[in-house]
Order: structure tokens, then sequence, then C-alpha cells
């Protein structure tokens, strides 16, 4: 978490000083749709079958 600080100080110079709280706000959500991704697809990749004995 501690290298997102600078990088997240970059980022927030970019827009203006009116659209930076809509531009964080989708940068975050863009943040937690990639975390959710990628857990799912880590998920996939880690699943194993399990043999039903009947």
């Amino acid at each position: 978490m501690s290298r997102m600080v600078p990088s997240m100080a970059l980022a927030s110079s970019l827009p203006k000083m009116q659209d930076r709280g809509a531009f964080m706000s989708i940068n975050s959500s863009l943040q937690q749709i990639a975390g959710g991704v990628a857990a799912a697809i880590g998920g996939m990749i880690v699943v194993q079958k399990i043999k039903r004995v009947l």
C-alpha cells in the first residue's frame, strides 16, 4: 500500500480541481473491480474438482 501513495499523488494532480473528486471515485472503483476480477481468476486457477464416490 505504501507504493500506492506516490502514484496516487501523481494521478490526482492530472484532473482539474473541480473534477478531482469524481476522478478519484472512478479510479477507486476501477481498482476495486480489478481486484475482484483478479481474485475470481485466481480462484478459478486454484479450484480442485472433488471426485464423488457413490
